[in-house]
């Protein structure tokens, strides 16, 4: 059973997306699901992690800016705020029409909230179900009964920030 809307976590999805997402960041998983052969899968992580951690950085200036936008910010204004912030996020030149996409601070908050709570989520699954959790049977009803929940249990403790950032940084230095 769903949970209905008013219930549900706008969160909960971003979450999800970011621990389905980590599986990528699994040299075992790659071997077995992705058909990526052992001796490349280290370079495969540390590619995947590399576009996760520039699209971490992006919606994170994106969303300073946009918060700056619900504020008042606008137009042409907007435009080069946006452009300046991606530029330091990312080294890379962004033409001013871009900014429209990156206007939502909602959506861009709860991209970065669900990025944080799913690499905790992803933490509590490796600590539950151990290491290569995706193949625990258990795994599955867990994650359902997030689902049916429509929420992430709440954090016991506060979370320290950047974990999301700290894994792949991690995993582009061959930590995993």
């Amino acid at each position: 059973a769903a949970a209905p809307a008013s219930r549900r976590d706008p969160d909960l999805g971003e979450a999800l997306g970011w621990v389905l997402g980590a599986l990528a960041l699994e040299p075992r998983w790659l071997a077995a699901r992705a058909d990526v052969d052992r001796r490349h899968a280290p370079d495969v992580v540390r590619d995947l992690a590399l576009r996760r951690l520039l699209a971490l950085r992006a919606d994170a200036a994106a969303a300073r800016v946009a918060a700056e936008a619900a504020r008042g910010l606008s137009g042409e204004a907007f435009r080069e705020a946006h452009g300046a912030a991606l530029h330091a996020a990312t080294s890379a030149a962004w033409d001013g029409v871009r900014a429209a996409r990156d206007g939502d601070a909602a959506l861009l908050a709860s991209r970065l909230r669900g990025a944080e709570a799913g690499e905790a989520l992803r933490r509590e699954l490796v600590e539950r179900f151990d290491e290569d959790w995706w193949r625990n049977p258990r795994t599955g009803g867990h994650l359902a009964s997030l689902l049916a929940a429509g929420r992430l249990p709440p954090p016991g403790e506060p979370r320290e920030g950047g974990l999301a950032a700290r894994r792949l940084v991690a995993a582009l230095e061959g930590l995993r």
